[in-house]
């Protein structure tokens, strides 16, 4: 992994909620607030509830956005139970209705992509774009087959349930234990207690999670695929590629000088700046 502009930066610590929102009979997720202005809905990917923190806190700089963050069902070591794929993106309107905003940008990494996707798809008049940061279609790219055999002993880690040694290896090629630490204090401990939730509920949830061109082609509003200068990894690009073929107007943006998956906290003024960029050129406001 090349060096990254974080690899000296240190963290700030993690407020309390702003507000916790029910979203079914056993899940209450907390949400965090920060800013007024534009409102941006951060939607967090595997392992890491936290991993928008420091582009947050980069975002947060440049005034003029209310950015939304928020741990998704089964993080922060509160047990849930497995749902479909889709099912998380009515929890994105329950926050947004929760916090009376009628539209707002939302943006996804990896997992939480797919979910933004969905949104799009479900119900696209409560934004005002969606922003995917390296979606993953497993079950609909060739790539995926070559991803699979990688993660075959990753799995068996996970399958014994030695669920630290799964994640460890699973993002060893974007973060180490140490930067993670600097960076997000806590997160380690927190990634192995909330480690289940992805192991066993979400990747079989991804691995099955299919997506209909025709609803990808009937996407109206702005689409922004972002993915790493250098990324390794043939099953996103792929995946980024598909998703541009069917919807032919979504705009491909790069984080320049960036080959891992885990750029929000590796290369965060740089993904900040894009962010900024795209949401400005859209000119929306709430």
């Amino acid at each position: 992994m090349k060096k990254t502009e974080n690899d000296t930066t240190t963290a700030q610590a993690i407020p309390a909620p702003t507000a916790k929102v029910k979203v079914s009979d056993s899940d209450e997720l907390e949400v965090w607030v920060v800013g007024e202005g534009t409102p941006v809905v951060m939607v967090h990917g595997a392992l890491l509830w936290n991993l928008f923190k420091p582009l947050v806190d980069e975002l947060a700089k440049k005034d003029g956005y209310q950015l939304i963050w928020y741990h998704r069902r089964g993080y922060r070591g509160k047990p849930t139970e497995a749902v479909e794929l889709a099912d998380h993106a009515p929890d994105i309107i329950k926050i947004l209705d929760e916090l009376e905003i009628s539209k707002a940008h939302v943006v996804g990494h990896s997992l939480g992509a797919n979910i933004v996707l969905e949104l799009a798809m479900y119900a696209p008049n409560r934004l005002l774009s969606a922003v995917l940061l390296e979606t993953v279609m497993l079950a609909q790219v060739e790539s995926a087959k070559e991803f699979g055999e990688v993660m075959k002993p990753v799995m068996a880690k996970a399958e014994s349930g030695d669920f630290e040694g799964a994640s460890a290896d699973f993002i060893a090629d974007s973060v180490s234990k140490e930067f993670l630490e600097r960076v997000l204090p806590g997160s380690w401990a927190e990634m192995v207690t909330d480690a289940p939730t992805w192991w066993t509920m979400e990747l079989p949830a991804i691995a099955k999670w299919t997506v209909d061109p025709a609803k990808v082609k009937a996407i109206e509003i702005p689409l922004a695929l972002v993915l790493s200068s250098d990324l390794p990894y043939p099953h996103v690009i792929e995946t980024s590629e598909l998703l541009k073929k069917w919807q032919p107007k979504a705009k491909r943006l790069e984080v320049p000088g960036s080959d891992n998956h885990f750029y929000l906290v590796t290369e965060t003024a740089k993904t900040a700046a894009i962010l900024d960029d795209w949401i400005k050129s859209q000119g929306t406001t709430n």
